[in-house]
């Protein structure tokens, strides 16, 4: 911003969790992780460089990163309301 170099960088804090064992076989298997797609975050994500853009990508979905498989976009609703 403002002719700024940006500096982005790895999640500072790393989650394990051990897949191979099933805490409740009753229930329907988890299909994989991921989070919303909202109008604020577009704005956010495309306000970004292209360096800013992949990082975020790689960040969410990349194998470096939180490893997110899915996304939920909404319909019908608003963030700015």
């Amino acid at each position: 911003k403002n002719g700024e170099e940006v500096e982005y960088g790895r999640p500072s804090a790393r989650i394990r969790v051990d897949f191979s064992k099933v805490a409740f076989p009753d229930r329907e298997p988890i299909l994989g992780f991921g989070g919303a797609f909202t109008e604020a975050a577009a704005l956010n994500f495309w306000s970004l460089g292209k360096e800013g853009q992949d990082a975020a990508m790689e960040l969410l979905f990349g194998k470096e990163g939180l490893g997110y498989s899915l996304g939920r976009t909404h319909m019908n609703s608003c963030d700015f309301c």
